[in-house]
C-alpha cells in the first residue's frame, strides 16, 4: 500500500513537471500556437535564434500536434526575441527558422503587456497576429474606419437624404433592414446619398476588397407627416401620355384616383406594385404647365403617420417650331453676297448648319446665332453663282425645340440682279463729299460710291481693262485713271460724267506696264511709275494737259507719293526687306536725282502723302520703328520725323484726312485705327477680312470712311463697307 502511494505521488509529480498548467499571471501575454504544418509534435521557442552555437531559448512551448492548438503566457516582455521551432522526425532532429517575409530576415519581435498573439504555422510559411493584424504580412491587414453618418440617430419630421464617407476611401456597403452589411443578400453598395424618409436603420461597413470594418448603425424615427417624392422636371417635353411617379419612401395605404387632382390633363392608369411607388399617366389637354397634387393626408405609413401636400409639374410642348426666311440685305446688289436671316417660333436646341440649308443658284456659308436673341435668330450668307432667283430652304425635321418636337419645312425665294464685284485697287475722293470713286481691276468698271446713303450707286464700264490707279484733280474736277497694260490714262469728267480724251504716253523703253501713278493737280504733273526690269522701275513725269514728257528716269521702288507745293517725289520698294524710302527730285535735261534714302523697316506696303504736303508715310509691315510704329516723315527731308503712331502690329494701309488733321491706318488684329495729329488713336472701327486685304479712304469732309475688303483664301467677300461717326 505505501508502494502504490509513493508510486502515484511520484507519477503526479511527473506530470505536473511535464505537461504543466499554463495560465495568464499579471505581467503576461497570451500567445496561441496553431500547427497547420505536416510536422508532428512541434515545439516553439522564443530566445535568440543567432547560430547554431550561439542559439539560446528564453522559453519552449510543449509540444503541438498536427491539427492542434495550445494558449502559451510565458513570453518574455518588452524585448526583441526571434521565434523557431523544432520537431524529430525519424532519427533525425530539425530545426526551422521563422523568416520575416517583410525584411527576408530571422523574424523579431517585441512582445506586449495585456496584448493577444497568435501564431499559425503552415509548411513553408506562417502567420503572426497582433490582436487580429498579421504584422508579418509585406500586406499587412487594415484595421478599417467605419462609415461616417451625416446624421445623428434621432427622431425627424422630414425627409432627408443621408451621406455616407470614409476617412480612406474604401468602398461602403449598407443594409436598411437591420441584417449584417458585410454578408446580406439585401445590403447595397453606396454610391450617393440615401433617401430616408420612413423610420429606418441603418448597418454599414468600409471594405478595402480584403477586410471589412466593424459595423456602424444609426437609427431614424420619424414623427409627423412625410414628404413625398415625385419626377417633376424643368425642362419642356413632347412626351405624352406623361408618366408621374410618387415616390412615398415607405409602405403605404392605398392611393386612389380621387385623391389627386390634374390641371391642365387627364389622368389614368394609376398603379403601384410595392404600395411605396405609385406610377400614373397624364395625358395633357394643351401647351405649357401641367400640375399633378396629391392632397394631405391621402394616405399613411405602417406608424400612422400621414403624407404632405406634394405637387408634380410638367411643361408640355408639342407644337413643332415654325420656321421663317427672309433675305436682309439689297436684292438689287452688286456684292458677291446676299445676307439672310431666319427666324424660329422658338428657340431650338439643336445646332444649325449650312448643311443643313438646301440653295438653290448660290452657296450657303457663315451661318451664324443672333447672339441677341438666344436661340430664335440665326444669320447667314448666299453666294450668288448667277443672275436671277436664289431660293433658300430649310428641310423639314431638321432641328429641334427644347422639347423634341421636329421643325415644319420652309422656302424662301428672291430675285437677285447680282452684278460681280472684283479686286478694288485704290479709292478716290472727288470735291462733292456725296461721291467717291473706284477702280475694279477684275471686271473693268469706275465705282460711284454713294457716301450719302452709303452704297454703290451706279457701275460704269471703262475703256482698257486692268486698271490700276485712280487719282482725282480738284483744279479741274477730272478723274485720271492708269491701266496696268496700257501706256494710256484716261480722263474722267465729274461735271459732265463722261471720258475725255486719252493721255497717251512712251513705255516702248520699260515692260509696257504700269504700276501706279499720282498727281500734282497744281502744277498739272502727272507721275507714271512702271517696272523696268528685275530690281528696276522708270518714272515718267507727264505734263496733265497735253500729255507731254516733262522727265523721265530709273528709280528704285514701286510705290510713290509726291508733293505738289515743292515736287518732291518720294519712291519706295514695295514687299522687300529692308524696306527703303527714297526722295528724288526733278533735274536739269528731263532728268530724275535721286536726293536721299533711308531705311524704314521690312515689307513695304504703301506711301502716302497728306493733302497739304507736310507729311509722308510709308507703311512697312514689320513697322518703321519698335511697336509696329509709323512714322511722320518730313517730305523735304526724309531722314527726319515729327514723331510716330502707335500701331500696335503689321501696318499695311495708311492715308490722311482731306484736310491734314487725321491719319488713317490699319493693322492685322484690329482692323482700321483713327489717329489725331498729335499720335493719339482716337478709334478703332472693325472690319471683315481685316487680316486679309483691306484699303480705305475718307472723303472730301471727312464725315464718311468708304472701305473695301475681301477674303484673299476663298477669293470671296469683296465689298464695301461705310463708316460714319469717325470723328471724336
Amino acid at each position: 500500500m505505501k508502494k502504490y502511494l509513493l508510486f502515484s505521488l511520484l507519477m503526479l509529480l511527473f506530470f505536473s513537471c511535464t505537461n504543466p498548467v499554463q495560465q495568464t499571471t499579471e505581467d503576461s501575454c497570451k500567445l496561441t500556437i496553431e500547427n497547420n504544418s505536416s510536422d508532428n509534435n512541434i515545439t516553439v521557442h522564443l530566445g535568440y535564434f543567432g547560430t547554431p552555437t550561439t542559439r539560446s531559448s528564453d522559453v519552449s512551448t510543449t509540444p503541438v500536434g498536427i491539427g492542434e492548438t495550445i494558449d502559451f503566457y510565458e513570453a518574455p516582455l518588452n524585448r526583441i526575441v526571434n521565434l523557431w521551432y523544432t520537431h524529430t522526425s525519424g532519427n533525425t532532429n530539425w530545426t526551422t527558422e521563422l523568416v520575416s517575409s517583410v525584411t527576408g530576415d530571422t523574424f523579431e519581435f517585441v512582445f506586449e503587456k495585456d496584448k493577444n498573439y497568435s501564431l499559425v504555422l503552415n509548411d513553408s510559411t506562417f502567420e503572426f497576429y497582433s490582436d487580429g493584424v498579421d504584422i508579418n504580412d509585406s500586406n499587412p491587414q487594415t484595421v478599417l474606419s467605419e462609415p461616417i453618418f451625416s446624421r445623428d440617430t434621432g427622431q425627424y419630421t422630414d425627409s432627408f437624404y443621408l451621406s455616407l464617407s470614409t476617412d480612406s476611401g474604401n468602398i461602403i456597403y449598407y443594409t436598411k433592414d437591420g441584417t449584417d452589411p458585410r454578408s446580406s443578400a439585401t445590403r447595397s453598395r453606396y454610391y450617393s446619398s440615401i433617401l430616408i424618409s420612413d423610420t429606418t436603420t441603418i448597418k454599414a461597413v468600409s471594405y478595402d476588397y480584403q477586410n471589412y470594418s466593424s459595423i456602424a448603425e444609426k437609427s431614424y424615427q420619424f414623427i409627423g407627416l412625410f414628404s413625398v417624392y415625385t419626377n417633376s422636371s424643368i425642362f419642356p417635353t413632347n412626351t405624352t401620355p406623361l408618366a408621374v411617379e410618387f415616390d412615398f419612401g415607405r409602405e403605404v395605404t392605398e392611393l386612389i384616383l380621387d385623391q389627386i387632382a390634374v390641371t391642365n390633363g387627364t389622368p389614368s392608369n394609376l398603379s403601384t406594385l410595392d404600395n411605396i411607388i405609385y406610377t400614373l399617366d397624364v395625358t395633357p389637354v394643351s401647351d405649357g404647365d401641367v400640375t399633378v397634387q396629391i392632397e394631405e393626408g391621402a394616405v399613411t405609413d405602417t406608424n400612422g403617420n400621414s403624407n404632405a401636400s406634394t405637387t408634380a409639374t410638367f411643361i408640355f410642348d408639342g407644337t413643332p417650331p415654325s420656321v421663317t426666311i427672309n433675305p436682309t440685305s439689297e436684292l438689287d446688289t452688286y456684292y458677291d453676297t446676299v445676307e439672310y436671316e431666319i427666324i424660329f417660333s422658338e428657340d431650338i436646341s439643336s445646332s444649325l448648319y449650312s448643311s443643313d440649308l438646301i440653295c438653290t443658284n448660290g452657296t450657303v456659308s457663315s451661318v451664324m446665332l443672333d447672339s441677341s436673341s438666344i436661340e430664335t435668330r440665326y444669320t447667314f450668307k448666299v453666294y450668288p453663282e448667277n443672275k436671277g432667283d436664289i431660293s433658300v430652304s430649310l428641310p423639314a425635321d431638321t432641328v429641334t425645340d427644347s422639347a423634341g418636337n421636329e421643325n415644319i419645312s420652309a422656302t424662301a425665294s428672291a430675285l437677285v440682279n447680282y452684278i460681280p464685284i472684283g479686286e478694288v485697287r485704290e479709292i478716290a475722293v472727288s470735291g462733292d463729299s456725296s461721291w467717291m470713286y473706284a477702280i475694279d481691276y477684275d471686271y473693268m468698271n469706275l465705282i460711284k460710291l454713294d457716301t450719302a446713303n452709303q452704297k454703290i450707286d451706279s457701275l460704269i464700264l471703262l475703256p482698257h481693262p486692268n486698271p490700276v490707279s485712280i487719282k482725282y484733280s480738284q483744279s479741274d474736277d477730272i478723274l485720271y485713271i492708269a491701266y496696268r497694260y496700257r501706256d494710256i490714262i484716261s480722263r474722267y469728267d465729274l461735271a459732265s460724267n463722261s471720258f475725255l480724251s486719252e493721255l497717251d504716253y512712251d513705255t516702248s523703253s520699260t515692260t509696257g506696264e504700269t504700276w501706279s501713278i499720282d498727281i500734282a493737280p497744281v502744277s498739272r504733273k502727272l507721275y507714271a511709275l512702271s517696272p523696268a526690269g528685275t530690281f528696276d522701275d522708270y518714272l515718267r513725269i507727264i505734263d496733265l494737259d497735253s500729255g507731254s514728257l516733262i522727265a523721265s528716269g530709273t528709280v528704285d521702288g514701286s510705290l510713290i507719293g509726291v508733293t505738289d507745293s515743292t515736287g518732291e517725289i518720294l519712291i519706295g520698294n514695295e514687299g522687300t526687306s529692308p524696306s527703303t524710302l527714297h526722295q528724288y527730285r526733278e533735274g536739269s535735261g528731263k532728268t530724275i536725282i535721286e536726293y536721299q534714302n533711308v531705311r524704314l523697316g521690312g515689307n513695304g506696303q504703301h506711301i502716302a502723302v497728306s493733302p497739304d504736303d507736310n507729311h509722308v508715310i510709308f507703311t512697312n509691315g514689320g513697322g518703321n520703328g519698335t511697336g509696329y510704329t509709323i512714322f511722320d516723315i518730313l517730305p523735304a527731308d526724309i531722314s527726319q520725323k515729327y514723331g510716330e503712331w502707335v500701331n500696335d502690329n503689321y501696318p499695311e494701309y495708311g492715308t490722311f484726312s482731306h484736310d491734314s488733321q487725321y491719319f488713317y491706318s490699319n493693322n492685322y488684329n484690329d482692323g482700321i485705327l483713327i489717329f489725331d495729329m498729335n499720335y493719339t488713336r482716337l478709334k478703332t472701327i472693325d472690319i471683315p477680312n481685316r487680316q486679309d486685304y483691306v484699303i480705305f479712304t475718307p472723303n472730301s469732309d471727312g464725315t464718311v470712311l468708304a472701305a473695301f475688303s475681301y477674303d484673299t483664301y476663298y477669293d470671296r467677300e469683296y465689298r464695301f463697307y461705310f463708316y460714319t461717326e469717325i470723328r471724336p
